[in-house]
């Protein structure tokens, strides 16, 4: 093939592959619900790396930025970049960086699974993460568990090319970075090499140092649980299974549920206890498996049934040991859709090879350069056009402009104040604001029981405030929590408003508002004195609670 046509594919094979990324690149930029979501419990924190002042005796971000929820390496990263341009900007750049050095990475296993086709069969891999929905999209936000994707195909380009000294860095960096993925690597690498090592009587090359580096992986973790361990700052200790099927919070219709009735939904569809697929999803799989299962074995590298055996194997061990491992889910939800691009690749790059085997004709190279010339860019075209709706479709959507006013009045005052609101409307304010709140929802964790146990205080001392018939109930929060003003939205103290609250807090509510009505009370904070008022827009309030 001339140079100048194999240079124009390789062009297109990176056009494809940028294209299937642009969503994935673009999002974190345009779209605010990482910050709506996630990010408001994982890295509003960050901001004390640029102004070391705010969130004083703030015990949400004592815990929130302990090694345990937050590994050193990703701290490491917002240390060095928040003060430079905030956390906001930092998390974006992370996030963009993540998701293209996963594009990377899949077109580098690519490449390892097919010798006749390498760099087609790595476009088909990144391709394939791309179209799914928790592909490519595993990579963003920039949260602790934005690394899983990365990491697993670090793992899995090192378990391909058989490097066992990529393979003890994978270890090390997942140690700093996202210590589940180090479960699934290290799960994957013994299924894949265990074989051959038992039969062979022979150790991987360089095996010392893959052993040197799995020791130095281990010191690190065994570090940042013992540090993070959260029983060490009274937050712990950690709920068990027993604890948790007695708590409403992990139930149905509580704020982590967890415990379903419904067996697809708990085993297949939740993104706790599940393994995050929708029906099409599953089909997928298990037609990719059955696939491959009756074709040549020759054709399915040890390291992908490795990544598949042990994903597996780890979410069912987190099952038996609920909650020591967390969530089932981490073990699965990144290395299943990597698993279904990787053996999809194979499939497709298998099938091309037969077909051009069969008929010569096609593998002409001015006939097969064209033909790929021709998919390349359908690709492109296709793949632009879907991350495009998918970009317009969400830029329609953003919050309350009235909200955003408040929050900007709030981010006016003094660095120490503290902020009462709803629950749901204090997600935000301490990423957006950067002042503390009183309890929000996303930060509302249950796993850990002492932390939990004072969360759960401030979020009912909250939602009390918030329905209070008497100022002295409002102004017990500054005597009590040192709270400094109440974010109000009309909306929740309307007569007929609707709770959206979970359980067990949505009783509380409803009990509340029904002693209201059979006392004729109304609620204070739906008509403060003009002299409480700071700011007022839309229906969004700003009191000042305590005395002056």
């Amino acid at each position: 093939m001339p140079a100048a046509r194999s240079r124009l594919l390789a062009a297109l094979a990176v056009l494809v592959c940028l294209a299937g990324a642009a969503g994935s690149l673009v999002r974190p930029f345009t779209d605010d619900e990482g910050f709506e979501r996630d990010w408001c419990q994982h890295l509003w924190w960050t901001e004390r790396f640029a102004d070391p002042g705010l969130f004083p005796d703030d015990r949400t971000a004592a815990f929130l930025s302990r090694p345990l929820f937050s590994p050193p390496g990703v701290q490491a990263w917002y240390r060095l970049t928040v003060p430079l341009v905030g956390a906001e900007t930092s998390a974006e750049v992370l996030s963009a960086l993540l998701v293209l050095a996963s594009v990377a990475l899949a077109v580098r296993a690519g490449r390892s699974l097919s010798p006749e086709r390498p760099w087609l069969c790595g476009v088909l891999v990144a391709t394939l993460l791309a179209v799914q929905r928790l592909g490519l999209s595993a990579a963003m936000w920039g949260l602790p568990r934005s690394c899983s994707l990365p990491l697993h195909l670090l793992g899995v380009v090192a378990l391909l090319e058989r490097r066992a000294v990529l393979l003890g860095a994978t270890f090390v960096l997942a140690a700093l970075l996202y210590p589940p993925a180090a479960v699934v690597v290290g799960g994957a690498a013994v299924l894949a090499w265990g074989p051959s090592v038992l039969r062979e009587r022979r150790l991987p090359a360089r095996w010392p140092a893959l052993v040197a580096l799995g020791l130095v992986a281990a010191g690190l973790l065994a570090w940042t649980y013992r540090e993070g361990a959260a029983s060490a700052e009274g937050f712990g200790p950690k709920v068990t299974r027993a604890q948790a099927e007695a708590m409403e919070e992990f139930g149905p219709d509580g704020r982590s549920r967890y415990f379903q009735p419904d067996p697809v939904r708990f085993w297949v569809r939740s993104a706790r206890s599940g393994v995050s697929m929708d029906l099409a999803e599953a089909l997928a799989t298990a037609a990719v498996v059955l696939a491959v299962a009756l074709l040549r074995r020759r054709w399915w590298p040890p390291a992908l049934w490795g990544l598949l055996g042990s994903s597996l194997l780890a979410f069912a061990v987190a099952h038996a040991t609920l909650f020591a491992l967390h969530l089932p889910n981490r073990y699965t939800s990144v290395a299943l859709p990597l698993f279904r691009a990787l053996a999809g690749a194979v499939l497709l790059d298998r099938a091309l090879g037969t077909l051009l085997a069969r008929r010569p004709a096609l593998a002409e190279p001015g006939r097969l350069s064209r033909g790929l010339a021709v998919a390349g860019t359908v690709a492109v075209l296709a793949l632009g056009a879907r991350a495009a709706d998918d970009l317009v479709r969400r830029a329609g959507r953003g919050p309350d402009p009235a909200f955003l006013a408040a929050r900007g009045f709030l981010a006016t005052l003094p660095r120490d104040t503290r902020v009462a609101a709803h629950p749901s409307d204090a997600d935000t304010v301490p990423m957006k604001a950067k002042r503390s709140v009183l309890a929000s929802w996303e930060t509302a964790l249950p796993y850990w029981l002492g932390y939990y146990a004072g969360q759960k205080e401030r979020l009912e001392a909250s939602l009390d405030a918030l329905l209070a018939t008497r100022w002295e109930d409002v102004d017990a929060l500054a005597a009590r929590y040192g709270v400094d003003v109440f974010l109000v939205h009309a909306r929740r103290l309307a007569p007929d408003a609707r709770p959206d609250e979970p359980a067990p807090f949505r009783a509380r509510v409803e009990a509340r508002r029904a002693a209201a009505r059979a006392a004729g009370s109304g609620f204070v904070l739906a008509d403060p004195p003009a002299d409480r008022i700071l700011f007022a827009q839309g229906g969004w309030t700003v009191v000042r609670v305590g005395p002056r």
